[in-house]
Formats: C-alpha cells, structure tokens, sequence
C-alpha cells in the first residue's frame, strides 16, 4: 500500500509542537489513516452514498483508555 500521510507535512508538524516522529509513528499513522477511511465508507455505504463526507469521519475518543 502507498503511503496515505504526507512525511514532510508530518515532520513539520511534530517540530512545530517541539516533538519528533519516528518512523514507527509514521506508519502507524498510515494505518489509522487506513482504518479512518475504511470507517469512513462504511458509514457512507449505509447512508447509500458512494463519497466519504465529513459526517463520516467521527472522531470517538475512548473514555477507558
């Protein structure tokens, strides 16, 4: 699979925030990204649609966590 994040805007992300991103981090942000995404169709599959809007991208925070 091709990488979903950009790396560059990542970085530059993390630096801005005085922290830095390992590699590890970068894939697994790519996964979550991966996961958003696949969330994201579902809930549009539901609905009958066949574009992914913003409603379907529910951020949950775990309480238990």
């Amino acid at each position: 699979m091709s990488h979903l994040i950009n790396h560059s805007a990542a970085h530059k992300l993390a630096k801005s925030l005085n922290i830095r991103l390992g590699s590890s981090a970068i894939e697994a942000l790519d996964k979550r990204i991966a996961e958003i995404i696949a969330e994201g169709a579902k809930r549009a599959a539901v609905d009958k649609r066949k574009t992914i809007l913003d409603r379907d991208i529910i951020h949950e925070p775990d309480l238990f966590s």
